[in-house]
């Protein structure tokens, strides 16, 4: 299970079965301070990088997959094109993974409820005036074939399925 944007998330405290390998993944100010927390296992670790530096990826492959990948509260904050070419990324180099994450149904960005969303996010985030409830664009399955994306209800998985060649 790899934590996308873990914050100081406590989930593999609360969900170890005793095999897990869990990473916990968020910028290294964020995990600086959730090492003074929690301490790192033989099964949990926690990875100090931006989720758009592939080179966390290396630390995630040295133990064998498919992976549960979980980004909550995190696309949000990234471009459209960053969360398309991770999502592409993660499909490239885990087949067979899994990424769950939040998807908004079209209604959400259009008026009245994008002004309703627009104003919680600018109140309750402290973000700026000019900050915008954006959706992706386009769904997964746009991005490659193989990937399947649900934008049906507010949280969602996207599949990551093994490539196949064309005889299999």
């Amino acid at each position: 299970m790899v934590n996308i944007g873990c914050g100081l998330d406590s989930r593999f405290l609360r969900t170890d079965n005793g095999t897990v390998h869990f990473y916990d993944l968020d910028l290294p100010e964020v995990i600086d301070i959730k090492k003074q927390f929690f301490a790192e296992t033989d099964r949990y670790h926690l990875i100090a990088s931006s989720v758009l530096d592939e080179g966390w990826m290396s630390v995630v492959s040295s133990h064998t997959g498919p992976f549960l990948f979980m980004a909550e509260g995190v696309f949000m904050y990234l471009e459209a094109e960053a969360v398309k070419s991770l999502v592409l990324t993660l499909q490239k180099r885990f087949p067979g993974s899994e990424l769950v994450c939040e998807m908004v149904n079209s209604i959400w960005v259009r008026k009245p409820l994008k002004t309703i969303v627009e104003h919680k996010m600018r109140r309750r985030l402290h973000l700026g005036k000019d900050a915008a409830f954006v959706p992706a664009s386009a769904t997964a399955g746009r991005w490659r074939s193989g990937t399947r994306g649900f934008s049906c209800s507010m949280t969602g998985p996207i599949s990551i399925p093994e490539r196949r060649n064309s005889a299999g």
